[in-house]
């Protein structure tokens, strides 16, 4: 809507006289002191329904409750099947952030981060919840190399399990629909997609439906 009325708020105890200070009340509309206020521009912020920040996060983060490590700056992620992934924190040792043996793993595999990779990628989680705006936090498998993809195929859910790799194109596609979508707003969700041949698994191709679905967090 267009601004229709807009007032200015001074505390009067400035715009006072020497003579109306002494006088007290007296005279009061007498002894104003007059002054000319000059505005360069006036900046206004609208109410934003759609997402204000995108954040690319990790599939490997799911409910972290107790799998924090502070002190070794880690996100303990246990192998597959263990419910308690804490059983492995007394097998890590480095504290660094980015050693000479993780870094040869990495070259070597591109697809392998280090375990405090991920924990950064946690506190950049906490850091815009707790940051006031509105957002949505997308969490990516594996990326890989293809120009373009299915994008019918693309599912968003928020549950970390079957995920397969994704495209950087299929990664845009959705980030450029959750930054127009108002039901993207504070929603945190994995970004997959079906598999060839999957028909046990109904999809939506219409990624504003999807994000329809998701549980926006509290």
């Amino acid at each position: 809507d267009d601004v229709k009325q807009i007032g200015f708020r001074i505390s009067s105890t400035d715009n006072q006289s020497e003579n109306m200070k002494i006088q007290g009340q007296k005279k009061k509309d007498e002894n104003w002191i007059p002054f000319y206020l000059a505005l360069c521009y006036i900046k206004v912020f609208r109410s934003q329904p759609e997402p204000e920040f995108i954040y690319l996060s990790d599939a490997r983060l799911g409910d972290v409750n107790g799998m924090v490590n502070r002190d070794l700056k880690q996100v303990v992620v246990g192998k597959k099947g263990d419910r308690n992934p804490q059983n492995d924190v007394g097998n890590i040792e480095s504290t660094t952030l980015f050693d000479e043996e993780e870094a040869k793993r990495v070259i070597t595999n591109k697809y392998d981060r280090s375990g405090e990779e991920l924990y950064y990628k946690y506190c950049g989680e906490e850091m815009l919840k707790n940051s006031g705006l509105s957002y949505s936090i997308i969490r990516l498998p594996e990326l890989n190399e293809l120009n373009s993809g299915e994008f019918s195929t693309l599912q968003l859910k928020q549950s970390n399990d079957n995920l397969t790799t994704i495209s950087r194109a299929e990664v845009a596609a959705v980030c450029e629909s959750a930054l127009l979508d108002p039901n993207a707003r504070n929603v945190c969700f994995y970004l997959t997609k079906a598999k060839p041949g999957d028909k046990n698994i109904e999809i939506d191709p219409k990624l504003s439906q999807q994000f329809l679905r998701l549980k926006p967090e509290s």
